[in-house]
């Protein structure tokens, strides 16, 4: 064995009594082919757009609702604590005794008092399954243990789960300034015994030592010996009675008889962040700051988790305590505005369980429409609208700050089917014009089209991007209902007096910034842009020829419910006969262009500067042949787009 592997030998014994105050065994992982180091592993949820406390309570949630027992109400709590000075020293003398150099721990020692958010979950399967990673594991044998604690980017594998990727798990790690978590947990074994088990995760630098690479990944735990010579020397969790009486003093919410789940220390939390106060000069989380620490994170669970707090069928979906304190529908009320999106998501909720049984009861104020997509004809999920009072408190931003908890109003909150926890909110159109309303709104997809939508989720599961997807029809539905949902809401809006935003004859430079903003459509490298909108030129055999976009105005109405804009393109260098440039279209939207749809045809009219050019265009792209001598000439280069009058479209232009 590595003389740096660090192994105290003690006998695993059940009797309460004689279970010896030894250290824990300090692992630290060399690195072998393939190997990400302990940054890297930091790096893995990219820069995700919630902050890492919100997004700590997302995937913990998130991770006890998919390892809920069947038949059970799961329970979820968190606190952040003080630990007591009997804590601290089985800290530093028995969990820690080891390895210490090598980490962010000493720095957190070396602090006036060691605080902790301590997270937990109970009526779970808690951390089951093989402890080793090394060895197959037969089909069917759950691997929650080696996948949290060991693994990095595997995927939770039950239907209807909300965790695609593996990584969120990382969320944990960011939120500590040790870069350490406690874990244990309560599980049972192959036999149907019930288990302790208790390990702890952290992450530091890469580095060298006697002549070996380590990663920076480390774990306290229980190094057993080899069972045979040349095995691999591994790390476990500590087991039975030990792991036990660790966790009842480093932990507040301990085991009752029976159960099962999982606890979670999240060691030495950046007071500052808890409170979201970045001015402040607090070191470390004290007794007088813990109560404005958890009005916070209740207002966090309110803005992320407020669908699991509200009763369906009468069975609350998960017990949340912050604190304390359990929550509960009520709680809601922490938040102005909320009641809109309990509304919308009720309506929702009747809408698809009684799918197929005549239409529910839905109550005023409230709008329910069907998402579909044209080609291949599908149901995608449905959409709840509720329109009502606007808050007292609303100010023109449209958000709203309970202590630096943001949740907008005239947004979509994306969710999944079955997890039914926020993805995002998405901002949609515009306020009501009339200032007394607002609106807000939920997107469930069916339970088929699930799948689809979890395959279009960041890391962090805070967005749906179809454009990171390959091509497929589950691309195609994600995508379609993104911009159906926008559509549906706008149409609904104009009902209730809302003005759309339309484009004034000369108002091209503000048309220009739109369409950039909303992300419109990106050219090669080598083309050049100019007022947000496509331009781009190519040199060919010495002599170069360009085009860009100069204007952008809108002529008028083109029949019901379609626009006509004419596109000013300047044509410069030597164009042969044969030369042609592409026009192209998109759908602009917040998270980029979108392709279009085969119902969303866009209509070109060619100015005299061309001698011939496709009229339609389906597929977003249409090419046109520059006329002999137009350059010569000066004729008007102008091109008119006839489109939809819904939607915001992308318009670029480029030399072929």
């Amino acid at each position: 064995m590595n003389a740096l592997f660090s192994r105290r030998r003690s006998p695993e014994t059940d009797g309460e009594e004689s279970v010896p105050e030894e250290t824990l065994d300090w692992f630290p992982l060399e690195f072998g082919v393939g190997s990400m180091d302990a940054s890297g592993t930091d790096r893995l949820l990219g820069q995700p757009e919630v902050e890492i406390v919100e997004l700590l309570i997302r995937e913990s949630a998130q991770n006890s609702w998919d390892a809920r027992e069947p038949g059970a109400t799961p329970e979820f709590g968190l606190q952040c604590k003080v630990f007591s000075r009997e804590a601290e020293q089985m800290l530093s003398r028995v969990v820690f005794a080891q390895g210490t150099g090598f980490t962010n721990l000493h720095e957190s020692f070396a602090r006036q008092s060691t605080g902790a958010l301590e997270i937990w979950d109970r009526g779970t399967t808690g951390l089951n399954g093989p402890v080793r990673s090394d060895l197959a594991v037969p089909s069917g044998t759950p691997t929650n243990f080696i996948d949290l604690v060991f693994n990095v980017g595997t995927a939770n594998k039950g239907a209807g789960t909300g965790g695609s990727f593996g990584f969120g798990k990382s969320s944990a790690f960011k939120a500590s300034r040790a870069k350490t978590v406690v874990y244990w947990s309560v599980c049972a074994t192959e036999n149907g015994n019930l288990e302790h088990r208790l390990i702890v995760s952290g992450l530091g630098r890469a580095f060298d030592h006697d002549g070996r690479r380590y990663t920076g990944r480390h774990w306290w735990g229980h190094i057993p010996e080899a069972a045979q010579e040349g095995e691999r020397t591994r790390v476990e969790p500590l087991r039975g009675a030990r792991a036990r009486k660790i966790g009842e003093a480093l932990f507040d919410r301990r085991f009752e008889p029976g159960e099962t789940g999982t606890s979670m220390l999240v060691l030495d939390p950046d007071p500052a962040t808890l409170l979201y106060n970045e001015e402040s000069d607090l070191a470390v989380v004290t007794h007088g700051v813990l109560g404005g620490i958890h009005d916070r994170l209740r207002k966090l669970v309110v803005k992320n988790l407020w669908p699991k707090l509200l009763d369906f069928s009468g069975v609350p979906a998960l017990r949340i305590f912050v604190g304390e304190e359990e929550m509960n529908a009520e709680s809601l009320d922490l938040i102005p505005g909320m009641d809109g999106y309990r509304s919308a998501l009720e309506t929702v909720r009747k809408v698809q369980a009684v799918v197929g049984a005549g239409e529910p009861s839905i109550s005023p104020g409230t709008h329910t429409k069907e998402i579909w997509c044209g080609s291949p004809r599908r149901l995608l999920g449905h959409l709840g609208v509720d329109v009502g009072p606007a808050p007292v408190a609303k100010d023109p931003s449209k958000e709203y700050a309970g202590q630096q908890v943001k949740v907008p109003v005239d947004a979509v909150c994306l969710m999944r089917n079955q997890a039914e926890l926020v993805v995002k909110y998405l901002p949609v159109g515009e306020p009501i014009a009339t200032q007394e309303l607002c609106w807000t709104a939920v997107f469930k997809p069916i339970p088929a089209m699930d799948d689809a939508f979890a395959r279009s989720e960041t890391p962090a599961h805070d967005d749906w991007v179809p454009t990171s997807m390959t091509k497929s029809h589950a691309k195609t539905f994600v995508r379609v209902a993104l911009r159906e949902i926008r559509s549906e809401v706008r149409s609904l809006l104009k009902s209730y007096g809302e003005t759309p935003v339309t484009v004034s004859e000369g108002s091209a430079a503000a048309l220009s910034a739109e369409l950039s903003d909303l992300g419109g459509f990106t050219a090669e490298p080598e083309v050049r842009r100019k007022g947000g909108t496509g331009g781009g030129g190519t040199k060919r055999g010495g002599v170069s020829r360009s085009l860009e976009i100069e204007s952008i105005g809108l002529l008028g109405a083109e029949g019901a419910g379609r626009q006509r804009q004419r596109i000013g393109l300047t044509l410069a260098g030597k164009w042969g006969d044969r030369d042609r440039l592409m026009l192209s279209v998109r759908v602009a939207t917040a998270e980029g262009g979108l392709d279009l749809e085969t119902d969303e045809k866009v209509e070109l009219h060619w100015g005299p500067a061309f001698a011939e050019g496709q009229q339609w265009i389906v597929s977003g792209s249409a090419t046109a042949v520059v006329a002999s001598g137009a350059i010569g000439s000066r004729p008007p280069a102008y091109v008119d787009v006839v489109l939809p009058d819904d939607l915001s479209f992308a318009i670029g232009a480029e030399t072929l």
